[in-house]
This record gives structure tokens, sequence and C-alpha cells, in this order.
């Protein structure tokens, strides 16, 4: 049900395809626990996106208790137009919610021709990907080089050797 991945130091992603197997109370559900998890385990910035198929009350909103476990999360759903189009139906199902607003700019909605019924969520995310940080030591005709993520680390002592004399 769900692909968690995190971004370095900055922003973890939850993509999630709902089926139409469970009801939407029992989707929510399980949903809410993983993620209760994400939320309290991968970062502080969160993105939410996929197929939930919990369509709302009218064709700019999902189903109520989908919204009311996103503002328990404290999450913002971010789409609010339709994202499923048929001749007679329009209806809400695919989300973009994210922990953090700021983070997302120029959400489109977008149509796909014949490729689906759905339509395509484009965004610019903003993401925090640290600098690498390249340390280096001499030591009699020997260069150690040391490439880190994480500059505020320093090099352990037992990676630093001397050549044989």
């Amino acid at each position: 049900m769900s692909l968690c991945s995190s971004l370095p130091h900055s922003l973890s992603t939850l993509s999630v395809c709902h089926g139409t197997l469970l009801r939407v109370s029992n989707f929510v559900d399980k949903f809410a626990n993983i993620s209760a998890t994400l939320t309290s385990e991968c970062s502080d910035n969160i993105i939410m996106v996929g197929d939930m198929n919990c369509p709302g009350p009218n064709s700019s909103s999902v189903d109520e208790e989908l919204a009311e476990c996103f503002e328990s999360l404290d999450l913002t759903q971010l789409v609010t137009e339709p994202t499923r189009r048929t001749p007679n139906v329009a209806n809400l199902l695919d989300v973009f919610a994210t922990s953090s607003a700021a983070l997302v700019t120029n959400i489109n909605i977008t149509d796909v021709d014949h490729l689906s019924d759905h339509r395509l969520i484009t965004a610019d995310v903003v993401g925090h990907v640290p600098k690498t940080v390249i340390t280096y030591t001499t030591t009699t005709n020997v260069l150690l080089l040391f490439v880190r993520d994480n500059p505020g680390e320093p090099v352990p002592e037992e990676t630093l050797t001397h050549p044989p004399s």
C-alpha cells in the first residue's frame, strides 16, 4: 500500500494507491496508522501523493474521513479540482498532501488525453540535498580523501592511516 523514501535531511514521501476492495473507512484507518508512523519516524517535511480512490461529496473534495485524517496529521491537501473525469462523473481521487505547503509550488492538474481517465498532477517541490564535503589530509607521499554528506561529522581516526615506513 505504500512506499516511503527519504531524501537526505529534508523530505519524506509516501506514495499510496488504494484499490476499491477496501471500504473507505478501513482504508483510512490503515492509511492513518502508516502515516502516523511516517510522521513520527521519517522527517518533519512530509509529502503524500497517490490515488486514494476516496471521492468526496463534490468534485473538488476527498471523502470526509480522509480529509479528517489529513487534518489530524497536520497535512494540507493541495489538490482542489477533479483528478478523474469520465463523460458522466468528475471526482477528486488523486491527492498531493504535505506537512509544509511552503515546500510545494506550481501545482498543476493536466489532462493526459486518452492515456488515462485520471489527470496528471505536477508540482515543484523544494528539497534540500546537502552539499557533499570533501576533506583531505596528507602524509608522506599520500593524499587521503574523505567524501561525506554530513560536514558536521569528524573524519574517524581509524580511517586515517599512515604508509608503512
